[in-house]
């Protein structure tokens, strides 16, 4: 609408200025609604202590829809190196977010998280159950949960939308002037966030930073012997020589197609390290098949048992962005998103996602720390009214965080999957991969010809028939030329030689004679060779 100025002295002329000026006032006059505050003047006070919701959710079992996601979100960013993810944290994440969407925003955010439907009555339900879900995981004295959320100062909020906030996470809530001294507010969280994120996307138009961290610091059991060691790590040449933990014990084991499994208790009763070691040659095999019935039946299957097995020590560290954590195709776009419950107007997109994460594996337990922000920004059209001017004498204010043998043995230990898990609970803090670690080589003698400490297994001794005929020494295969039969269909040849089938022969030229081929093979590799016509030296030794 455009006001002009009207000279006019009759009656109507008054009447119409006096509508346009009235026009006007409204369209520059902000909408009045009681229920917007701004952090400065929202108090902790207002928040109820036994939300409806929150006994409404009281039997929402979230961990189904949780595991489903975890394996989706590992398959598709665990990589093909040395790799994890922390779904429970970026799943928490999603559902932060979804409590300050609505419509097709709020739908793209459930999708990501694995929620096949979420519709704006149901946000709160959900957010409940995963509430209740989050604070079990507080209760455990070794993971130590924190969350922040930072909002523009002078910045309309929708009273419910922070009143949820603090009653569904218990988030601590400050002010920050985003607009005129972002540079100084991005310093103070990322001195929250104990520098292991650096927020570059807070600017000017950041209105709202979400962000939490789980920190997991934790023995492993009293009962268990931990002893370290010298070890082999890796498949065949890729071996490497590694520090290494002998761990004794009571564990929980179990074997599967391919693979045998772990579980390595903690300190905690309900933690443990959960770790999957594939079959030589069948990784990707196993990890393809790993979802959560895959889960469910592993856990099934574990049956406590007194063994021994070898871990490596290892660190693992990561920084997710955007294009690692699960795309929100509609939360991301500034012309579409509709996060209109955080300010009860919408113009806010979501600007960008971080994780950073750390694991690692040592003498005297687990060590992991996940930090994960999303910075919720304006859009270019927002409206003034949306910010107040700052209350006078207001500051910044914020919480901060409480503080060698020549010979191939087999490895002590291959490339494995894992799992930090919480039984309680069912949660999946933690999924890895460990596929290759830094160490010296260790070289490998393919042509030992005796050992039971060699191989994968027993070695074995199989031949074949050389084919040559007498007095024609060029005649028939030579032991290379066969060996490199067995090594393109995948067996493994520790030695070679020619030999004799003991047997006699006519002594005539052009007759046949008794060379044959030797070759040292592993036992497991056997009724591969003998497909290809070898046969045990031993079955024609008793002959």
């Amino acid at each position: 609408m455009v006001c002009l100025g009207v000279n006019k002295t009759t009656l109507t002329g008054y009447l119409m200025v006096a509508i346009l000026l009235t026009a006007c006032v409204e369209e520059g006059t902000p909408p009045v609604d009681d229920d917007q505050v701004t952090l400065e003047s929202y108090s902790s006070d207002d928040k109820r202590l036994s939300p409806d919701a929150l006994v409404a959710a009281a039997a929402v079992d979230p961990a189904p829809v949780h595991q489903a996601f975890s394996f989706d979100h590992f398959q598709k960013h665990a990589g093909e190196e040395n790799s994890f993810i922390a779904p429970f944290d970026v799943q928490q994440q999603l559902a932060n977010l979804a409590l300050g969407a609505t419509g097709e925003t709020l739908q793209s955010i459930a999708e990501a998280g694995g929620w096949p439907s979420l519709s704006d009555s149901a946000a709160a339900e959900i957010m409940a159950g995963l509430s209740l879900w989050e604070q079990r995981i507080d209760g455990l004295a070794s993971v130590e949960r924190q969350r922040w959320l930072w909002g523009q100062s002078g910045y309309r909020f929708n009273r419910d939308y922070l009143q949820a906030q603090a009653e569904l996470f218990g988030s601590e809530v400050a002010g920050l002037d985003f607009q005129n001294e972002f540079f100084s507010a991005r310093n103070l969280i990322g001195g929250a966030l104990d520098e292991q994120q650096v927020l570059d996307d807070a600017d000017a138009l950041s209105r709202l930073i979400l962000a939490h961290s789980t920190r997991l610091q934790i023995a492993w059991a009293d009962d268990l012997t931990i002893e370290r060691f010298e070890g082999r790590f890796g498949e065949h040449e890729a071996q490497r020589q590694m520090s290494m933990l002998r761990i004794d014990g009571e564990l929980l084991a179990a074997e599967g197609e391919a693979y045998r499994a772990v579980a390595v208790p903690l300190a905690e009763e309900g933690l443990s390290l959960v770790v999957i070691v594939p079959d030589a040659g069948h990784f990707d095999a196993v990890r393809g098949r790993m979802d959560a019935v895959f889960w469910s039946q592993l856990n099934a299957d574990l049956t406590p048992v007194q063994s021994r097995f070898n871990l490596p020590l290892f660190s693992l560290q990561r920084i997710l962005t955007d294009s690692d954590l699960p795309s929100l195709e509609v939360a991301q776009d500034e012309q579409e998103a509709d996060f209109s419950p955080v300010n009860g107007a919408g113009f806010l997109y979501l600007k960008s996602q971080y994780q950073s994460i750390k694991l690692g594996v040592a003498e005297s337990g687990l060590n992991a720390i996940t930090m994960t922000a999303a910075v919720l920004a304006a859009t270019q059209d927002e409206p003034l009214y949306l910010l107040d001017p700052p209350p006078l004498g207001a500051g910044l204010f914020m919480t901060a965080p409480p503080n060698s043998n020549p010979c191939f043995y087999p490895p002590d230990q291959q490339p494995f999957l894992f799992a930090v898990y919480e039984s309680g609970t069912e949660s999946l803090l933690h999924l890895g991969q460990v596929k290759s670690l830094d160490g010296v080589t260790v070289e490998a003698d393919w042509y030992v010809r005796f050992g039971w400490g060699c191989g994968d297994s027993p070695p074995v001794e199989v031949y074949r028939d050389k084919k040559s005929l007498q007095c024609d020494y060029e005649s028939g295969s030579d032991y290379l030329e066969m060996r490199q039969i067995l090594t393109d269909a995948g067996i493994h040849v520790l030695g070679a030689w020619e030999g004799s089938d003991g047997k006699d022969y006519i002594q005539v030229c052009g007759g046949a004679d008794d060379a044959i081929n030797i070759f040292v093979i592993y036992e497991s590799q056997l009724a591969a060779a003998e497909a290809l016509g070898f046969a045990l030296w031993s079955s024609l030794l008793i002959e």
